[in-house]
């Protein structure tokens, strides 16, 4: 139930027999390799998977499902240098060719911003595909109109030579797809407010009717505020005296 509802799959019991049958396809699947084998050119063959069994209680109850893995894959997986991350919606893929371009992509583009570009037609070798190359094209540009494949963008690029290529890179993310032209794409620490803030406006619309303050110091040589004795020994009168352009005194 665990490895169903993971890879986004129903828990009816169609489902469980297909999980079942890939066990077995896994368990049957011979692999011979040379990679990460301490003696070079020494092979090592195993099956993805060495054994399998369903696992019940006293009272028939299914318990799970134990896999015995090989340790060629099993020291793989132990080693994070050698695990490949991906997103979960790579679940949701359900076209065997959108699946293996997904991780092909995954695997040579990662996280770099100029992305990866492949030859179509070595690309259509890399594959294994039994289509004609010009069915594999197709379906290729099919991909590239839907965009499926989650965290990149696929595009098509044609050389001066005529050469097609397949093109990808890592898809903006929330705040890259709304950064200005020139601005950088991470704000450095520090920063006081966020680039994208609105600044706050003048208007109010509480209550408040009175007029501000008169904003004398901003321009000292055009305003000045000054005190004026009244005549009589009376109290003072504060006023704003203003200089016209051309007057000298």
């Amino acid at each position: 139930y665990e490895m169903l509802t993971f890879i986004g799959r129903g828990v009816s019991k169609r489902d469980y027999l297909r999980l079942k049958a890939a066990l077995d396809r896994l368990q049957s699947t011979s692999v011979v390799t040379s990679i990460r084998q301490p003696a070079e050119g020494r092979r090592h063959r195993f099956s993805w998977i060495n054994e399998w069994q369903e696992r019940c209680g006293r009272n028939g109850r299914p318990l799970g499902v134990e896999l015995i893995l090989p340790d060629w894959f099993y020291r793989a997986v132990m080693e994070d240098a050698l695990i490949l991350t991906i997103d979960r919606a790579y679940f949701g893929l359900t076209g065997g060719l959108e699946r293996w371009l997904y991780r092909l992509v995954r695997k040579h583009g990662g996280r770099q911003r100029a992305g990866w570009r492949f030859d179509i037609r070595h690309l259509h070798r890399k594959s294994g595909s039994l289509s004609p190359l010009k069915r594999f094209a197709f379906e290729l540009r099919d991909i590239v109109r839907r965009q499926p494949l989650p965290g990149y963008l696929l595009f098509t690029e044609v050389e001066a030579s005529g050469r097609v290529l397949l093109a990808f890179e890592p898809a903006p993310g929330p705040v890259d797809s709304v950064v200005p032209s020139g601005t950088r794409t991470i704000v450095p620490s520090g920063t006081a407010s966020s680039c994208f803030r609105e600044p706050r406006s003048a208007l109010s619309d509480g209550p408040e009717t009175g007029n501000r303050a008169p904003n004398l110091e901003s321009n000292s040589q055009s305003n000045s505020l000054a005190e004026k004795p009244r005549t009589g020994g009376g109290e003072q009168k504060r006023r704003c005296v203003g200089r016209r352009e051309g007057d000298d005194t």
